[in-house]
């Protein structure tokens, strides 16, 4: 027998006040996104932009701006991966040496888009 009880009371409200929800999501940043090129310039054109503005006011509104770099440019990810590697297949039929040099920059590519998936 416990010395003492491990149960608790639950409160069961049967009219629930709805709570009002937060209309902003919280800004989460992805590792991958340092890989992008162009990445680092928008952060330091953007924080340089709201240099007058205080520190919170300043990373609110570099947030934003990456927000919107986001959507426009990470979410094609899946889809260049694939087009790499349509690139690739097709690239392996050659065996000139201009084909190769290709080759090799696909792969090269390749990597580093595996690498961007691979942080997100």
């Amino acid at each position: 027998m416990a010395p003492a009880s491990d149960h608790y009371p639950i409160y069961v409200n049967a009219s629930p006040t709805p709570r009002p929800r937060a209309s902003k999501r919280h800004f989460r940043y992805e590792n991958a996104w340092h890989l992008e090129p162009g990445f680092k310039d928008l952060v330091t054109t953007s924080w340089q932009e709201y240099s007058t503005h205080t520190i919170i006011p300043k990373l609110a509104s570099c947030a934003e701006d990456v927000s919107v770099w986001q959507k426009s440019y990470c979410n094609k990810l899946k889809n260049d991966i694939a087009d790499c590697c349509k690139q690739l297949q097709e690239t392996r039929l050659g065996s000139t040496g201009e084909e190769q040099v290709r080759m090799f920059e696909l792969r090269k590519r390749m990597q580093r888009l595996l690498s961007q998936d691979d942080a997100y």
